[in-house]
């Protein structure tokens, strides 16, 4: 996480039922952002978001089998479309994305 904030603006109080929606607000090469709200009923009780960031090059499923893990399959939050889903399951490994980009509404149209 690079950058995260939250604002409360109502108390919940224990015995609520809390509805928490998160959505991805953006995807760029290297980072996204993802936006909370926690909600009681009607009223929203808190807003936040955080920005996450990610090293391709260091996401490796080898080095966890290296340090003597075993990898059952990797999941993906956001699918960037960028052919790295493909390449993984080239090489045997079980992919699942949650959603893609296009998905999402986020695919560069330019």
């Amino acid at each position: 996480i690079v950058e995260s904030g939250s604002r409360f603006t109502a108390p919940a109080r224990y015995g609520d039922v809390l509805t928490i929606r998160s959505t991805v607000a953006w995807v760029k090469d290297k980072t996204f952002r993802m936006e909370h709200t926690i909600s009681a009923g009607d009223t929203v009780c808190a807003n936040g978001f955080e920005v996450r960031a990610w090293n391709p090059t260091r996401a490796k499923a080898e080095a966890v089998e290296g340090a003597g893990g075993k990898v059952l399959g990797i999941v993906a939050v956001v699918d960037r479309e960028e052919g790295g889903k493909d390449a993984l399951e080239a090489v045997g490994r079980k992919v699942l994305a949650l959603t893609t980009v296009t998905a999402l509404g986020l695919k560069d149209r330019g």
